[in-house]
């Protein structure tokens, strides 16, 4: 099995998916960052973590965003300071386009309600 996994890593498919996740991860990173969301880190990779805040913001944002459809995992105190709540993304080779937007349109529909809501 790790030899099969290997074989793909190293192939001329292996790269195409390398250079894929790298076009989903920068368009999500962008989309968010335009919309005024905060993109922590500057290296582009699949995992893109997203600021919220603080932690309570956070779990009504973690809500709305699973109802609408999207799959974001919260990371929250202790695992961070109680003011750094983010949630954690990943991209994928087989993400689409459209998948990004989506992504993007429900990310801040969801984070600015929450944050509304906390005021």
């Amino acid at each position: 099995m790790a030899l099969a996994a290997l074989s793909v890593v190293t192939s001329p498919e292996g790269a195409r998916r390398r250079a894929a996740v790298a076009a989903v991860a920068t368009r999500l990173r962008e989309g968010l960052t335009a919309r005024g969301l905060e993109v922590m880190g500057d290296v582009v990779c699949p995992v893109v973590p997203v600021l919220i805040g603080d932690t309570p913001a956070g779990r009504t944002a973690s809500g709305l965003i699973a109802r609408a459809g999207l799959v974001a995992h919260l990371v929250e105190q202790p695992a961070v300071a109680s003011d750094a709540a983010r949630f954690r993304l990943q991209a994928m080779a087989d993400h689409s386009d459209d998948d990004v937007d989506t992504a993007i349109d429900i990310l801040d529909t969801c984070i600015r309600e929450a944050r509304q809501a906390a005021c």
